[in-house]
């Protein structure tokens, strides 16, 4: 995650009994930041090197599987890259009408299928995407 996700995140898993915090709380977390040394969280790793040789340390010393939790910066850099494989993105019945748009800056060339979606009784739309290779 990036460096603002990991503010918010970190702040509200270690403080709440949200149905994730036991999970994210015990896993292993990498936040990606120039600008941050340490982190306090519990099992969390400062990644400030060049993203693409970080991920690769990353697949070396996993099983595979990387998930990036918030971070719009983040995801556009990993984008730029082509690193992503999937995305999972939750689309929910609001119109901020401001804020960072997901695909700003990422090739038009970088091109989705949809995998599936399903929408549930409140109005989220659950979306998965997969990248077109």
């Amino acid at each position: 995650m990036g460096r603002t996700a990991y503010e918010g995140m970190a702040r509200a898993m270690t403080t709440t009994d949200h149905p994730f915090a036991d999970i994210l709380n015990a896993g292993r977390k990498v936040v990606f930041s120039r600008t941050m040394k340490t982190a306090d969280w519990a099992n969390t790793t400062v990644a400030a090197g060049d993203t693409a040789e970080e991920i690769d340390k990353l697949r070396l010393g996993g099983d595979g599987h990387i998930v990036v939790w918030g971070g719009v910066s983040l995801w556009q850099s990993l984008m730029r890259l082509d690193l992503i494989d999937e995305f999972q993105v939750s689309m929910f019945p609001y119109v901020a009408g401001e804020g960072t748009r997901l695909f700003d800056g990422v090739p038009k060339s970088y091109q989705l299928d949809l995998v599936s979606s399903t929408a549930s009784s409140n109005g989220i739309v659950y979306l998965q995407y997969g990248r077109h290779r």
